[in-house]
């Protein structure tokens, strides 16, 4: 009998590291008014403050609509303008034709004529590009 003063060590596995699991929490919150738990604890910590943030919200949004009104208003009064302007003109190149013609000067009255038609046209297409530009795209389905 042999005697052997022999241990037996167990093989080491190699340790593959770890990875941390991470967990990020985000939270977006849309619109002028905190969520209801944050206004308890506003509330806690400066009486009186929920109310002063309703009343912020409410002031903003009567503010922002007074202010889209008046734009509205202002691009109404543009246009109105825009198209008193377009029929005076009109109205006097055609004026010039008229006149032109009455004293027997075709080319003046062909070139007038042209070039007023040709200029309605064409504020007519950038007016109807620029209301096209204007829109809002629609959602796609």
């Amino acid at each position: 009998m042999t005697n052997h003063n022999s241990k037996i060590i167990p093989q080491q596995r190699p340790t593959v590291p770890q990875k941390p699991n991470v967990t990020a929490v985000f939270q977006a919150i849309q619109g002028p008014l905190p969520e209801p738990k944050d206004f308890a604890q506003y509330e806690q910590i400066l009486p009186g403050s929920a109310d002063r943030i309703v009343r912020m919200a409410e002031s903003q949004a009567s503010h922002r609509q007074e202010m889209e009104r008046q734009m509205i208003f202002a691009n109404i009064r543009s246009e109105r303008r825009g198209q008193w302007f377009g029929l005076i003109a009109t109205t006097l190149v055609l004026g010039a034709v008229c006149f032109s013609v009455y004293f027997k000067q075709p080319l003046a009255a062909s070139l007038l004529g042209v070039g007023g038609i040709s200029s309605l046209i064409s504020s007519f297409i950038t007016a109807t590009k620029k209301s096209k530009s204007d829109q809002p795209a629609e959602p796609s389905k």
